[in-house]
């Protein structure tokens, strides 16, 4: 399925059926950072989307990056990096320069896919991402 465009009025649906103003969110690919959405007027699907892009573009620290970035994935963190800052040839520079961020570490997994709540999981919903659909 391609990439759906939202509209700013679905942007600004309510994320829920019900009233939520926090929502926690874990991915299982990064489960060291939990994603923590509020807005005390209720989230929206807008708050939602804000507040992943902007936990998964934040720059790793050198600590985060000798923990995280280990041997066995380098190379493939290395790679989901370089390719970011290739698929915006005209932010390439300025990319780079920001470093390698967490959404790096999803290892090229960098669409969003979707929410869900699991049963018998605790209070949180998890984030799933995927792979781009590659360019012919």
């Amino acid at each position: 399925m391609p990439p759906l465009a939202l509209s700013n009025s679905d942007l600004d649906k309510p994320a829920a059926n019900t009233a939520l103003t926090r929502m926690t969110i874990q991915c299982r690919l990064l489960p060291y950072w939990e994603i923590i959405v509020e807005n005390p007027a209720g989230i929206t699907c807008r708050d939602i989307f804000c507040t992943i892009h902007d936990s998964l573009h934040t720059t790793l620290t050198d600590a985060e990056r000798d923990i995280y970035v280990t041997d066995r994935r380098r190379a493939k963190v290395q790679e989901a990096f370089t390719k970011r800052c290739r698929d915006t040839p005209e932010l390439d520079e300025y990319t780079r320069q920001r470093g390698m961020m967490r959404v790096d570490l999803l290892e090229g997994k960098r669409i969003f896919m979707g929410l869900s709540r699991p049963p018998d999981e605790g209070e949180f919903w998890v984030l799933d991402m995927g792979a781009p659909l590659s360019r012919h």
